[in-house]
């Protein structure tokens, strides 16, 4: 079987696009994730801090989080081309209704069974990891499975065993860590 100049050039083309296309979305996700570690850093150590904020709830710094992801990737999703059919396409529809039921669910949670903040910033944590753990064994990258697994079980060792350093705890345990996650996948790329 012979392939002709312009054929090859067609296929380099198509692997380039495909290329481009995979480092765009990589490059979204990392952002998300960077931000969203950010906030959550801030707003942990903040609560720790000024236990008495009333202009800023840890409810509202995990929405503007979550809020900040979702805009962020609907962003980028107009400047990517996902081909119908293909593995991206799957994961990505699967991947939004799988988070859209998640999070129902956790609004469901939050209203039925809450009474503490820290009741819910764990719940939140946990529920994001969870998460993050379903994404990376989806799209097969042990790294995502590592640091939901590592933050969900440091931060309820956090909630059990230093309670008056909660607030703090998370922010060092689960702020900090999808700040390092995102700063070492965006070097890995």
């Amino acid at each position: 079987m012979e392939i002709s100049r312009d054929e090859a050039r067609e296929a380099l083309g198509a692997i380039e696009d495909a290329t481009k296309t995979s480092r765009a979305l990589l490059r979204s996700w990392i952002v998300g994730v960077f931000v969203v570690g950010v906030i959550w850093t801030v707003s942990f150590a903040a609560s720790q801090f000024l236990p008495d904020n009333p202009l800023w709830s840890m409810s509202e710094s995990f929405l503007v989080g979550v809020a900040f992801a979702i805009y962020w990737g609907q962003r980028r999703r107009s400047a990517i081309r996902v081909a119908p059919q293909s593995r991206l396409a799957f994961l990505h529809t699967r991947l939004a209704v799988f988070y859209g039921i998640l999070y129902l669910f956790f609004m469901l949670w939050q209203i039925a069974l809450l009474r503490t903040a820290m009741e819910s910033a764990l719940l939140w944590i946990t529920v994001i990891m969870f998460a993050a753990i379903i994404t990376g064994v989806w799209l097969k990258e042990p790294v995502l499975i590592v640091c939901g697994v590592a933050v969900t079980v440091l931060s309820t060792l956090g909630y059990w065993l230093v309670p008056q350093y909660f607030w703090l705890w998370v922010a060092v345990f689960a702020g900090l860590p999808l700040v390092a996650v995102s700063v070492y996948l965006w070097r890995r790329r």
